[in-house]
């Protein structure tokens, strides 16, 4: 069998972050502290027991934002997010945050009260060390669970190498728009499949709706002139 790939995924932390597993440093991340981020463990541990160690800094610095210049607001150190470990085939979805085309990107090219074309993105990565050849589909699910409408497509990947597939379903007739008074939700699952073997599947919520600005007139969504009201909200 493949070799699984295994992952800590850290949802947030404030804001240089290092790991060791079993002694060994694995990497640092130093980039934000409010943006999510994993580590590739795979090749660091072992069947049975392993030490997993963390340490977070939240020294100032300058080089890692939001520090810089004066703030108003409290910078909270530490895990303040959950870590999870996740495992997954050689063959998978990538993590949305791993490039800028990464994960899966939903956008609505074609969107009225009557009908509603979803375009999906998937980005996938291929770490096995053979060429891969599956199925990707992408179902559209109400907010009951009920199928809407679906798309298939069977691609071919060469070790080692990435791709970013585009597809577009049928028109979804007289969809349920989002707005604040109705915050309609549908599901998109993405599925990698082999055979009768799911590889990998993500689940991503929608909401279909468009929106417009106007110069004089405002913000409009779904074709109805909306008022906003905003805040300053830190995260505390």
């Amino acid at each position: 069998a493949a070799k699984k790939k295994i992952f800590l995924v850290f949802q947030g932390a404030m804001q240089t972050t290092k790991l060791w597993i079993n002694g060994k440093p694995v990497g640092e991340h130093a980039v934000s502290g409010y943006d999510s981020f994993h580590f590739d463990i795979t090749d660091y541990v072992s069947k049975g027991k392993n030490l997993v160690a963390v340490r977070v800094d939240n020294t100032v610095n300058g080089d890692i934002p939001p520090d810089g210049g004066r703030l108003d607001f409290v910078l909270f150190g530490g895990l303040y997010r959950d870590v999870d470990l996740v495992i997954t085939e050689p063959l998978r979805v990538t993590f949305p945050w791993e490039a800028r085309e990464a994960g899966t990107r939903l956008t609505l090219p074609n969107v009225s009260e009557e009908q509603a074309v979803v375009q999906i993105e998937t980005a996938i990565r291929n770490d096995r060390n053979e060429i891969e050849k599956f199925r990707v589909i992408n179902r559209v699910r109400d907010a009951r669970g009920k199928l809407v409408t679906s798309v298939t497509d069977t691609v071919e990947l060469a070790k080692g190498e990435g791709m970013l597939l585009t597809q577009m379903t049928e028109p979804i007739r007289k969809p349920k728009l989002w707005s604040p008074d109705s915050p309609y939700l549908y599901t998109v699952e993405t599925s990698i499949k082999k055979g009768f073997r799911t590889l990998d599947s993500v689940a991503t919520t929608l909401g279909i709706r468009w929106v417009e600005w106007d110069k004089q007139n405002g913000f409009f969504l779904n074709g109805k002139h909306t008022k906003l009201l905003g805040t300053n909200r830190h995260q505390t």
